[in-house]
């Protein structure tokens, strides 16, 4: 038998099949393809590192192919790293959406987006109400709340690093905000985001709530911040906590509108004993 060739079942027969032919586990790596563990048998494919497949396979060739092993999965915008921790865990190398929701954590290349990244815009208005008070002590709807003549527009730039089984991200967030009206300072701010994604009602309205914690920072201390630290100290440095909910449809899920409560304060004498600022907003993100 010429070496390199196989018998009519496919298999190597011979000490020189076994040696020229084409190794059954390995192939070239197409382009775009990426690689996932989801046998959950513990391996990872030797020198394959956290990328994507294509960069792989410019710098590889090669991409391994053993059943059980690893198998082709999309790339497109998903983790690309997944740790399962179910029975017999395993590692595996960008995973599809399913079989990350077979469980596993995710983490997201920083170096490109592919989905998970996102561009935000929104406005808002302010709000005389405390954030404890409307929420906790007396919840109301935002109809009876009080607010002042000023007002708040903002960007946001937000990357996704971690995906919890897709029941919920974590997702860094930086943002500039110029408020209008009585009050014309600048906040700029760094955040981190958990965001929670499993509702019910998500084949019909994707659904997300965020919740953060950051720290932020305004060029000025209006007089409203001044205010609500009643005679106490207030700071420029106070603390970010804007929760929001965000909805999207099916099938446009990366064109998301947001209700946002944009808030700063001293965190609980954390930072300051009072001061701080509320703005009810509305607002859209672009993931990309």
């Amino acid at each position: 038998m010429t070496p390199g060739a196989r018998a009519a079942d496919g298999l190597p027969h011979s000490f020189e099949d076994m040696l020229f032919a084409p190794h059954p586990f390995t192939s070239p790596a197409p382009q775009g393809t990426s690689w996932d563990g989801g046998q959950g048998n513990g391996m990872v494919a030797p020198g394959f590192g956290v990328t994507s497949g294509a960069r792989g396979a410019d710098s590889m060739g090669i991409a391994a192919r053993q059943p059980g092993l690893l198998s082709p999965a999309p790339v497109g915008g998903e983790p690309i790293f997944v740790a399962d921790t179910g029975p017999g865990s395993g590692i595996s190398v960008n995973p599809d959406q399913e079989q990350s929701q077979s469980g596993g954590l995710s983490l997201y290349a920083l170096d490109e987006c592919r989905g998970s990244c996102a561009f935000s815009l929104y406005v808002g208005v302010g709000v005389e109400d405390h954030m404890e008070d409307i929420f906790i002590n007396s919840p109301s709807f935002p109809t009876s709340w009080d607010y002042r003549d000023s007002g708040l527009i903002a960007a946001t730039f937000s990357k996704k690093l971690v995906n919890f089984y897709d029941w919920a991200v974590l997702e860094p967030e930086v943002g500039i905000a110029k408020r209008f009206g009585k009050e014309d300072e600048y906040e700029f701010w760094a955040a981190l985001y958990l965001r929670w994604m499993k509702f019910p009602w998500n084949d019909y309205v994707k659904t997300t709530l965020g919740l953060p914690i950051g720290m932020n920072y305004a060029t000025g201390i209006a007089e409203i911040e001044k205010d609500r630290a009643d005679g106490g100290d207030t700071s420029r440095w106070l603390h970010f906590f804007s929760p929001e909910l965000t909805f999207a449809l099916p099938e446009y899920e990366n064109e998301e509108v947001f209700v946002r409560f944009h808030h700063r304060s001293g965190g609980y004498g954390l930072i300051t004993d009072g001061g701080g600022a509320n703005y009810l907003s509305l607002g859209y993100r672009h993931r990309f």
